[in-house]
């Protein structure tokens, strides 16, 4: 595959997750931060990568798992670097259960868990809509039965 195709499919698949999780932001906080977007796009591109292979169930939600300790670990180091650094105050659980630094903690690790799985889903439309490939990964049957467009 040439370099500039990947980059262009990447690129394509970063501004769709930063655009959804900025979305997601605004429909569930009312509000959200551009690094949030860039956060977003950073996850779906590896969601992307993590969807390579149709595997089954069982490999999935091992890929959810992985998955969810990324973003958690990402959240983290932003959450040190914006909040507590640069004191943007962009999110803070420090009011949550288990919370380390008010940064993260389980309840929104297991929020990472389930959006990696409709991540992934997201990530099945995007190959077959806008990059149009034909195959499907990640064992989505829901999207075989997806039409594409032009067809």
């Amino acid at each position: 595959m040439r370099r500039s195709f990947l980059l262009s499919e990447y690129l394509t698949v970063f501004v769709c997750g930063a655009f959804a999780y900025g979305l997601i932001e605004i429909s569930t906080r009312g509000r959200t931060h551009i690094t949030m977007g860039l956060l977003g796009g950073a996850a779906m591109c590896l969601l992307h990568r993590l969807n390579n292979s149709s595997d089954g169930a069982s490999v999935l939600f091992l890929k959810m798992c992985f998955s969810a300790v990324c973003i958690t670990a990402a959240e983290l180091l932003a959450g040190l670097v914006l909040n507590v650094k640069l004191g943007l105050n962009i999110w803070n659980y420090s009011r949550m259960p288990y919370n380390l630094y008010g940064q993260i903690c389980p309840a929104f690790s297991l929020i990472w868990f389930s959006l990696s799985g409709i991540g992934m889903l997201f990530d099945a439309l995007i190959r077959r809509l806008i990059l149009c490939r034909t195959a499907i990964p990640a064992g989505s049957d829901i999207m075989e039965r997806t039409p594409r467009l032009g067809t």
